[in-house]
């Protein structure tokens, strides 16, 4: 992982997260224990026994298994959690020297694993450390965003206000940040916007300044309902939208 540059880091967490948020959404299928002289053996289930295995690998507590099985299988599951833990410090030592592209892409990833992989561990044997590390991460990730605002998108903003919802982490600073932005940047497009009454077509007064965006409802909804899960009582970004 130290060899990896931001953009392999993110491709990297990217890719486990898919296959974490796939088997969530398969969330219906339980695994089939059905081993035989040790191995994993696979049946006609229409793909049951796939979605069981990556969900052991990634997800599963090992609970229900044969400790034989449990130690196999735990190994696993420590390497997942190890190297998300590596990956978020990292990032978040990082955080500033990262383009906006990979540093939302990583930490939309942490925030669609974050539950799933910690959920059993809490109801286990809960680790506040986790919980610090989860609130040094999106501390980082507000710094960085301060620093330079208008580097990110407005998708890439409402990505990060749901990657801090989903990790029950709605850092202040962060909120607080994105909100001003986007609405500094809705009142700069309206008020650069000069209609055109014969063509009927807008244009950009200052067009080396203004960056007029194209933002579509999912953003819009996603942004919104970030803030309102946390309790956050922003009628100006409200109002915006």
């Amino acid at each position: 992982l130290n060899d990896c540059d931001p953009s392999s880091m993110s491709t990297l967490a990217q890719s486990m997260a898919f296959i974490v948020k796939h088997i969530e959404g398969n969330g219906r299928l339980r695994p089939t224990h059905s081993y035989r002289s040790g191995g994993y053996t696979r049946s006609n289930n229409d793909g049951r026994d796939t979605d069981s295995l990556l969900r052991n690998l990634f997800l599963s507590d090992c609970r229900n298994l044969s400790s034989r099985h449990h130690r196999h299988i735990s190994r696993y599951n420590d390497s997942v959690m190890e190297l998300w833990e590596k990956l978020r410090v990292k990032t978040s030592e990082t955080a500033n020297d990262m383009r906006p592209k990979p540093l939302v892409t990583l930490t939309w990833s942490i925030a669609t694993t974050y539950e799933p992989l910690y959920r059993p561990r809490r109801n286990n044997h809960a680790n506040h450390n986790q919980s610090n590390g989860i609130s040094d991460y999106f501390a980082a990730v507000a710094r960085s965003f301060r620093n330079r605002p208008d580097e990110f998108t407005s998708k890439q903003m409402s990505n990060l206000a749901w990657s801090a919802m989903t990790c029950g982490e709605p850092h202040p600073e962060l909120l607080a940040g994105i909100s001003r932005e986007f609405v500094n940047r809705r009142r700069m497009e309206n008020a650069s916007a000069v209609v055109d009454s014969d063509t009927d077509t807008v244009t950009g007064t200052d067009e080396g300044n203004i960056r007029e965006e194209h933002i579509d409802a999912v953003t819009l909804c996603t942004l919104v309902t970030s803030f309102a899960k946390v309790g956050a009582r922003d009628e100006e970004l409200y109002g915006t939208v």
